[in-house]
């Protein structure tokens, strides 16, 4: 899309044979590039957008999330989203400040970690979102 080369990795990719050769690696092209303002852009106005999608598509308003899960790539990120949508800070998780940016584990690690410390109840309604490489995003809803 539009935004894919401002989150990506150029090689090694699957069309290539070799995939990867020293060439590649002495230019650096094997590294994550990532233009961090349109990322964050972005990621602040998307974010909403496809949560705004899933809680119209479902019927439900912010104020009826229990958990907001979000992809923990940047807690600046989390935090405007979480004002944009109004919702509260119990209504969110973070833990990056623990592990770091954990990839595609990150909601993963967020929901065991919910559940382990019992913040989530039956009927919870359990929002999570994300975004990542080649600059893809989307949001699903659980209810416990």
């Amino acid at each position: 899309g539009k935004y894919a080369k401002d989150l990506w990795i150029e090689t090694p990719s699957a069309k290539m044979y070799p995939r990867l050769t020293d060439k590649l690696v002495e230019e650096g092209r094997h590294h994550l590039k990532m233009n961090g303002r349109e990322v964050f852009k972005q990621a602040v106005r998307r974010f909403p957008e496809v949560i705004t999608e899933c809680l119209d598509y479902n019927n439900l308003k912010p104020g009826d999330i229990s958990l907001f899960l979000p992809h923990q790539a940047n807690i600046r990120i989390n935090n405007m989203v979480k004002e944009k949508l109004g919702l509260n800070d119990n209504q969110i998780l973070n833990n990056i400040h623990k592990y770091g940016n954990t990839t595609s584990a990150t909601i993963p690690i967020l929901l065991t970690e919910a559940y382990q410390n019992n913040m989530i109840h039956d009927g919870d309604f359990i929002l999570m979102a994300a975004f990542g490489s080649g600059f893809t995003w989307g949001a699903s809803l659980i209810q416990w």
